[in-house]
């Protein structure tokens, strides 16, 4: 089954154009679209939706709605007449422009590019309403296609469409509906044929920021007031946004082989490629300068049927390789006009305040939190203004000469310069103000550095929590009021970059991780080996940028005043030629390392040959689990004898004498754990010997079968507490708080009763069956995942998708659990959600893997079941990779 989604996600709005502005007389700028960000270093090249010569739907197609749950007429008809509008031939629909038929029409280009000249030609189908809900309150996508289904298999899209109360699989996670593909279960004239669906929810009680934005305030992004409906129902007209959109790329990718551009299992299609744009000046947050109803407010861009008006979404032009809006204007994406800040007056960018000056001479100065490698900080400072032209381009110096272009076009009686130099680095790693820390506690911090001609810049390190951090921001600037200096008081200028190593890198370290939303692509491999680094040098250089061209919020920029885009934040997720939503741009390659960048730094020369890297894992000097150590088993509800099997089989092969032959082991994989204990501040090298210890059984649910982690800790303790680790196991009908939704298992400490007058502390692991639960977040990849990439599941080795699940996380827990057992161990990150042994390599399992794919796995040749360890009793088992402390990678067995 082909399937994509549409989601309309203000944090994925990515704009493939830098802007080249020269002076207008109203004090506008006009945009060019001959560069876009590092002008100087790439070159510009159009986006293109691939065709992948598959069939595109043609001829005529009847469009059948299937309205599952309750749908008031009124709503009904908003739909009903946007369907009726697609394919108008009446003269009144025409003559309203612009018109729902005419944005349609875009549509036919992508038929002209094909070897095929065919057309399509769509009408208003059956309609079959599903009131009682006969299939529940809560779908699946299997369920979806059922539904489709009920329509016709030939000649047809069948639409899903879901009332307010429903819930489905992914809805309002990371989708606002889908369209795909089924066979149809009945037969046809002997023949059985695909056909095509959608499925649409109304998010207006779920997530109408998310699904039905900009008639709902967003949840992510610039927070401007959301708009009017234009038929006055949030919920039913960001339907038809989405219905639309799905349209476009059902009619053309309908099979998974048509239009579009990047992986098949998340595409970009017509009209996903330009999420966001709905008129022209679209930016970030804003839709776009729509037509608006004089009676009832509303915004709009397309009369349909019946005197109604929709919001529809641009469609990628194939033919010009730009977004095409019903407003005029075709653009390239999310073009918009800079404007310079206040009606008739200007203000001059930041320079020096003696008037016989040509140059504005700006120290930056670093706080440290303390930020690991602050090498690399500063040396991209000092890159920014090489005294002399860099020979190794492209690199920092000529990307920030770009800036200059600001000054020139301002109004200031002579033109002005910027010069940045490095300044004083301060050290704070004592956490002076807590690791909790508001916007007041960041200006406190810049005001350390020196008040007059610098940038003041705070980073702070990864286990430092900030107000909007991850949330709403990856980093900011503003300006704050400096103490007297000879009785004056003035305005100084400020940047904040937090590490988001461990908090957020999918959101403020991409590419060089995977991203929280949208196209899931490879992480890209960070040219100085440190993604949370790596990421602050993005943010800082975009702020920097924005600093100096707006820096006291009355210089440079375009939309509210707070929530500008700026110098660089108005080409978000840019780096390179051929950017696109998901794809950062054809960057080069360090031919050594794999690391992908697009600027050379001054010192590059003396730094490229790295002999050593940082050990990512820190030691913080507290014991590790040695001595032979006894694995007590606590299984909590219903389990079979052979699902005990499975587990009690796993803890034996751990520690086998000798070593197994049946290459790779779960014995091997264990070994490796040592490494850890090597490099511990040991006198003597321990050493650490599992075994399978006692196992109890506690199947009448005690303690119910609601437990928290008060209960956990209480079952934990029925175990021995003398050298050993006490795993408690429940089963799949047991709830923990915080499964499924933030963990599928944990592991920790908790104090011993007395034993001889003394009391100690014991070890514990929890790990929960997720097979009726969560199964796509925690048995992964034995099950379809919930988010990212949408690949087929693996057939589980022990053929239990839940207990293979199980395996995992045991795996990785008690690897875990015998290098940090009581929190002062081997770990990364905060100490309350630290990345330990194998929780740091997430999601790999074999070479190769990457988000979506678990790795080139060994596959029984009998059963299909994929794994990478060998265990007792012919037993076979899926392991994750484990962080090698001495060579700093994630390291697997196959």
């Amino acid at each position: 089954m082909a399937s994509s989604s549409s989601c309309l996600i203000l944090s994925l709005f990515l704009v493939v154009c830098l802007f080249q502005v020269s002076l207008a007389s109203s004090r506008l700028f006009q945009v060019s679209l001959a560069t876009r960000k590092l002008s100087e270093l790439v070159q510009d090249q159009t986006q293109l939706l691939k065709y992948h010569n598959g069939p595109l739907l043609n001829g005529k197609i009847a469009i059948n709605l299937i309205w599952y749950g309750n749908f008031k007429p009124a709503q009904k008809a908003i739909v009903t007449d946007f369907i009726t509008s697609l394919s108008s031939s009446s003269s009144a629909a025409q003559a309203k422009q612009p018109s729902v038929a005419t944005w349609w029409k875009t549509t036919e280009k992508y038929y002209h590019l094909t070897s095929k000249k065919s057309s399509l030609s769509i009408a208003l189908g059956k309609q079959i309403s599903n009131e009682k809900y006969s299939l529940g309150k809560s779908l699946t996508n299997r369920q979806i296609i059922k539904l489709a289904s009920m329509g016709d298999l030939k000649n047809a899209i069948n639409v899903v469409l879901t009332s307010a109360d429903v819930a489905v699989d992914g809805f309002c996670m990371n989708r606002c509906g889908t369209h795909g593909s089924a066979s149809g279960s009945s037969h046809i004239r002997g023949k059985n044929y695909k056909f095509a669906y959608i499925w649409v929810g109304n998010s207006e009680t779920q997530c109408p920021g998310l699904c039905a934005w900009p008639f709902h305030q967003p949840i992510y992004g610039p927070q401007s007031p959301p708009l009017v409906a234009p038929n006055n129902d949030v919920g039913l007209d960001g339907m038809v946004i989405n219905l639309a959109s799905l349209l476009a790329g059902t009619a053309t990718n309908p099979f998974g082989n048509g239009y579009f551009q990047g992986p098949a299992e998340a595409p970009l299609e017509a009209a996903s490629a330009c999420p966001g744009v709905y008129a022209k000046g679209a930016y970030p947050g804003y839709a776009g300068d729509l037509l608006v109803d004089a009676t009832t407010g509303a915004s709009y861009n397309a009369n349909g049927a019946n005197g109604r008006k929709y919001l529809v979404p641009a469609l990628f032009d194939p033919s010009t390789s730009s977004c095409s809006t019903l407003q005029l204007l075709s653009f390239v994406l999310l073009l918009g006009l800079i404007q310079f800040s206040s009606a008739g007056r200007f203000y001059p960018l930041r320079r020096r305040t003696k008037p016989s000056s040509l140059y504005y001479s700006s120290t930056t100065k670093a706080l440290f939190s303390p930020v690991k490698s602050p090498s690399i900080v500063s040396d991209f400072i000092t890159s920014l203004s090489s005294s002399s032209p860099s020979a190794n381009q492209p690199s920092v110096a000529t990307w920030w000469k770009s800036i200059e272009k600001y000054y020139h076009i301002s109004n200031a009686k002579k033109s002005s310069l910027l010069s940045l130099s490095l300044g004083a680095q301060i050290l704070d790693e004592s956490y002076s103000m807590g690791k909790s820390l508001s916007q007041t506690h960041i200006k406190k911090l810049a005001a350390k550095g020196g008040q007059s001609n610098a940038i003041n810049v705070v980073l702070t390190s990864s286990d430092v929590l900030i107000d909007g951090f991850c949330s709403s921001k990856c980093g900011t600037h503003g300006s704050s009021r400096s103490s007297f200096v000879r009785g004056k008081s003035s305005k100084f200028a400020y940047i904040w970059v937090g590490n988001s190593e461990t908090q957020c890198p999918g959101q403020c370290a991409w590419p060089f991780h995977q991203p929280i939303y949208g196209p899931q692509t490879t992480p890209l491999v960070a040219p100085n080996n440190d993604v949370g680094v790596d990421g602050m040098i993005i943010n800082l250089a975009s702020l920097l940028a924005g600093t100096v061209t707006n820096p006291f919020g009355n210089g440079f920029y375009q939309g509210p005043k707070e929530a500008p885009l700026e110098a660089a934040s108005a080409c978000p997720g840019v780096y390179a030629k051929g950017a696109y939503p998901g794809y950062a741009g054809d960057l080069l390659v360090d031919a050594t390392t794999g690391a992908s960048y697009n600027a050379n730094a001054r010192s590059l020369a003396e730094t490229s040959d790295q002999t050593q890297q940082p050990m990512l894992f820190q030691y913080h000097n507290g014991p590790l689990l040695t001595g032979k150590i006894s694995i007590n088993l606590i299984w909590y509800g219903k389990f079979k004898p052979s699902q005990r099997a499975i587990v009690s089989d796993f803890i034996t092969s751990l520690s086998t004498s000798p070593p197994s032959k049946n290459q790779p082991s779960v014995d091997t994989w264990w070994k490796s754990i040592e490494k850890y204990y090597h490099l511990s501040n040991a006198k003597k090298t321990s050493s650490l010997s599992l075994s399978l210890g006692t196992q109890i059984l506690d199947e009448s649910y005690s303690m119910g079968k609601s437990l928290s982690q008060t209960h956990i800790k209480r079952l934990a303790g029925k175990g021995g507490q003398s050298n050993a680790i006490n795993v408690v196991l429940t089963s799949s009908d047991v709830l923990i708080d915080g499964f499924c939704s933030s963990k599928c298992g944990t592991h920790g400490s908790s104090t011993s009763s007395l034993i001889r007058g003394k009391s100690s502390k014991f070890a514990y692991i929890w790990v929960g069956n997720s097979e009726t639960q969560c199964p796509g977040q925690c048995a992964w990849p034995f099950h379809q995942p919930i988010y990212g990439p949408q690949s087929p599941p693996l057939v589980a080795p022990n053929n239990d998708v839940g207990v293979d699940g199980m395996i995992i996380n045991l795996a990785s827990l008690l690897a875990g659990t015998v290098t940090n057992p009581f929190g002062n161990g081997f770990y990364q990150g905060p100490k309350e959600a630290p990345l330990e042994a194998a929780s740091a390599c997430p999601g790999v399992y074999g070479e190769g893997a990457y988000p979506g794919y678990a790795g080139n796995l060994l596959v029984d040749a009998t059963t299909g079941a994929s794994y990478n360890a060998n265990g007792l009793n012919g037993k076979k088992y899926l392991l994750p990779a484990w962080f090698d402390p001495s060579t700093s990678t994630c390291s697997t067995l196959v």
